[in-house]
């Protein structure tokens, strides 16, 4: 699975995973536990060992570890729950605040970036390669590269142009010549 949104992780579970590909073999691997009560089997692994395997029934009925790591689950969930409503309930006050002064909704602190990357962090590139002889190397791959670049989209451009009036079997060849590296003896 894709990291996703909850809404868009339910439209997929229930639409793709459970009614699209119900007839076929399915593995879900996932750190989501409200689908697991979904699976036919589910093997809990842990810091790279399996623990345990069986339904979710028998598991949540025999297997401490499972029953723990389900309970934590339900807890934090209902946390974070109880902190989604603090964070409704102050924007509602924010957002009453806000209508009481029509200048103030239209005012927001911004954090904003003065510079760029500064050139310590260039630096740290440079003699992260091991050595700074490597920087003219890397500047002149950089040029050969973007030289290619404009080399091939304008002689596509003069193709599609037939700017030469060459014929077609011509501008190919000469296309698939420039895409092979040269071979130095």
């Amino acid at each position: 699975m894709f990291a996703v949104d909850a809404h868009v992780g339910r439209h997929i579970m229930d639409n793709a995973i459970c009614r699209h590909l119900k007839d076929k073999c399915r593995i879900l691997a996932t750190h989501q536990l409200h689908v697991l009560h979904r699976c036919n089997r589910i093997v809990y692994v842990s810091k790279g060992r399996i623990v345990a395997d069986g339904t979710f029934d028998h598991l949540m009925a025999d297997n401490i570890p499972f029953q723990r790591m389900m309970a934590a689950t339900a807890r934090e969930d209902g946390q974070r729950g109880r902190e989604e409503d603090e964070e409704e309930a102050n924007e509602g006050k924010s957002k009453q605040k806000k209508l009481e002064n029509p200048q103030a909704a239209f005012m927001q602190v911004e954090e904003r970036v003065v510079k760029g990357v500064s050139w310590s962090v260039y630096a740290a590139y440079v003699h992260a390669t091991g050595t700074i002889l490597h920087l003219p190397l890397m500047f002149i791959l950089l040029v050969a590269s973007q030289g290619s670049i404009i080399r091939i989209g304008l002689w596509l451009s003069w193709w599609t142009s037939n700017k030469f009036g060459f014929r077609l079997g011509t501008y190919v060849s000469t296309y698939a010549l420039s895409r092979i590296p040269q071979i130095s003896q």
